[in-house]
């Protein structure tokens, strides 16, 4: 994935900073308190919610606590979402015949 998706990405997330936060909240967590659980720093967690890092374990660790999905704007679901999309593609054939495109012909 490019840096630059990987940053948009980031940015989206950052916007949801709030909203993930409150979702700890009302769980009975804060930053520090679910760093010390997962046995990392609170700044790791806190760049992780921020939009800065995409540690796997935090975003992880945030869908396990029940954050929704759509604030989390993480990489990996972003490219399993991808593969899967284009798997179904195909493009023409090299001798100028057209093979099916989601069961439609191009």
């Amino acid at each position: 994935m490019s840096p630059f998706v990987r940053r948009e990405l980031g940015i989206r997330r950052s916007r949801h900073a709030y909203l993930i936060r409150e979702t700890l909240n009302r769980r009975g967590w804060t930053l520090s308190s679910l760093a010390r659980d997962m046995g990392i720093s609170t700044q790791t967690v806190s760049k992780v919610i921020n939009g800065q890092s995409h540690s796997e374990r935090v975003l992880d660790r945030l869908r396990d606590e029940n954050v929704p999905e759509h604030l989390l704007h993480d990489p990996r679901r972003l490219e399993r979402r991808m593969a899967k999309r284009f798997s179904a593609v195909r493009f023409p054939a090299d001798d100028g015949g057209a093979l099916p495109c989601n069961g439609v012909h191009i």
